[in-house]
C-alpha cells in the first residue's frame, strides 16, 4: 500500500513523501517511483524489529600471551629457589649468597649464611631432601625433610627473580637469616 502526503505549509514550500508500509515497518519511497517494495509476505522483517544480537565472547585462550610470560617468571623464580636451596644444601654459600638481593647481599655475607644455615642443622637435623615446591606469584615454598623434622622454606622474590626474604619456620626467629644470632656473628 502507498500513501501519498502532500503537505503546504508556505506558498513555495511544498513536501512530498510517499511511505510504504513493510512488514510491520516503514520504508521510504521517493515519490513518482515505482514501488519495488517486496510483497509483505515475502518480505524480509525490518532491522528494526529485529532483536539485537549479541556478539559472542571472543575465544577463551588457555595459553595466551600473558599466561606464558607469568608462567615462565614463575618457573624461573622456581628454579632459582631450587638452585638456591641445593647451594645451601651442598655448603656452596657463595653461590647461595649470588641469588639474594643486593640489599641483602650487603647485610648478610656467605660466611654468614653459613652460619644461619648451619644453625638451622643443628636445631632441625640434617638436611634430607627436598619434597615439594610451590609457587605463589612472588613467593617460593618449598617443602623440605630434614632429620628430626619436615617443614616448609618460604622464600620471596622481587620482580627481578632475587630473593629478598627467606623464612623457615622451624627457626627460633621464623627467619633464616634474621638477627636472633647476631650476638654469636662476627
Amino acid at each position: 500500500m502507498i500513501v501519498k502526503i502532500i503537505k503546504s505549509t508556505q506558498p513555495c514550500l511544498i513536501a512530498s513523501l510517499a511511505v510504504t508500509l513493510w512488514a510491520g515497518g516503514l520504508a521510504p519511497v521517493n515519490a513518482g517511483e515505482p514501488d519495488t517494495t517486496p510483497h509483505p509476505q515475502t518480505a524480509i522483517p525490518s532491522p528494526l524489529l529485529q532483536k539485537p544480537s549479541i556478539p559472542a565472547p571472543p575465544p577463551v585462550m588457555a595459553d595466551n600471551h600473558r599466561d606464558r610470560a607469568t608462567s615462565a617468571a614463575t618457573q624461573g623464580i622456581k628454579d632459582r629457589a631450587e638452585a638456591f636451596v641445593d647451594a645451601l644444601t651442598a655448603a656452596h654459600y657463595e653461590q647461595a649468597w649470588t641469588y639474594l638481593h643486593p640489599i641483602l647481599q650487603a647485610e648478610i655475607s656467605p660466611a654468614r649464611i653459613e652460619q644461619k644455615w648451619e644453625s638451622l642443622l643443628r636445631r632441625t637435623g640434617p638436611f634430607e631432601q627436598r619434597l615439594n615446591t610451590q609457587t605463589q606469584r612472588n613467593l617460593v615454598i618449598i617443602k623440605a625433610k630434614f632429620g628430626r623434622t619436615t617443614d616448609d622454606l618460604f622464600l620471596v622474590f622481587d620482580n627481578a627473580g632475587r630473593i629478598y626474604s627467606v623464612d623457615f619456620p622451624a627457626t627460633e626467629t621464623d627467619d633464616l637469616f634474621g638477627e636472633a644470632d647476631n650476638a654469636t656473628s662476627p
